[in-house]
């Protein structure tokens, strides 16, 4: 007995979550994404939370001196080397239909390795 009036009640709550208007939930304002961006940070009236925001990205801002710190991830972590392999695959029926003779080039591992700080590759 309590089992189907459970049943019944599950029902009706997942009737009642389907009949939801999107337009009541998430009205439709006159506000563009850019006048909500403004309206956060320090360009729309200077908030204290606005100001906080971009004195924390300023601080993380860091200058390239001459183009050396763009390559030192490269060179920290070279990739290590990952052979191309060959195979031919020779002419062969398939379900009596006739296949040619063809070649496929693919890596020998599955994906990029890359070499830990001070390893050498040789």
């Amino acid at each position: 007995m309590w089992h189907n009036s459970l049943n019944v009640l599950a029902a009706v709550v997942c009737l009642v979550a389907c009949t939801t208007n999107k337009e009541h939930l998430l009205p439709a304002g006159n506000t563009s994404m850019m006048d909500v961006w403004s309206a956060q940070t320090s360009e729309g009236g200077g908030s204290l939370a606005g100001r906080k925001l971009l004195d924390a990205r300023l601080h993380l801002r860091r200058p390239v001196a001459d183009g050396k710190e763009a390559s030192t991830g490269e060179t920290a972590f070279p990739r290590l080397p990952n052979p191309d392999l060959v195979m031919f695959v020779f002419p062969h029926m398939a379900g009596g239909v006739p296949i040619p003779g063809y070649s496929t080039v693919f890596p020998m591992f599955g994906r990029v390795e890359y070499a830990m700080p001070g390893e050498t590759i040789k």
